[in-house]
C-alpha cells in the first residue's frame, strides 16, 4: 500500500505522517541542552560521557534524580536544574540503548 499522499495544492509526497517530526522540539529547549552538553564538553571533554560503560551510567541516574528534586523545589543556586535533570537523563538512556 502506497503512503504518497496528495496536498490540496496536487503536491504529491510519500511520508508525510510517518517522519519523525523534530520540529515539534522547541527550539529554545534544544538550544538549552545543547549548551549543558556543551558546558560538559568544556569541563571534562568533547563527548567524555560517551565512555561510560552501562556500569557506570548510574552515576547519571543518579545526577538526574538531585537535579530533578532541585528542579520539583525550585532551588535557585544558578544552575539550570530542570535542563540538567534532561540532559542526564539523555546521557543515560543513550548508553544503556547504545553499549
Amino acid at each position: 500500500m502506497s503512503n504518497i499522499k496528495e496536498l490540496k495544492s496536487g503536491l504529491k509526497k510519500e511520508g508525510i505522517n510517518t517522519k519523525i517530526r523534530f520540529d515539534l522540539i522547541p527550539l529554545e529547549l534544544l538550544e538549552a541542552i545543547s549548551k549543558q552538553f556543551m558546558y560538559g564538553a568544556n569541563k571534562y571533554g568533547e563527548r567524555n560521557w560517551q565512555k561510560s560503560t552501562k556500569e557506570e551510567s548510574k552515576i547519571f541516574k543518579e545526577a538526574a534524580l538531585r537535579h530533578c528534586l532541585k528542579w520539583i523545589h525550585n532551588i535557585k543556586d544558578g544552575e539550570e536544574h530542570g535542563i540538567a535533570c534532561i540532559t542526564n537523563i539523555i546521557m543515560f538512556e543513550y548508553i544503556n540503548k547504545n553499549d
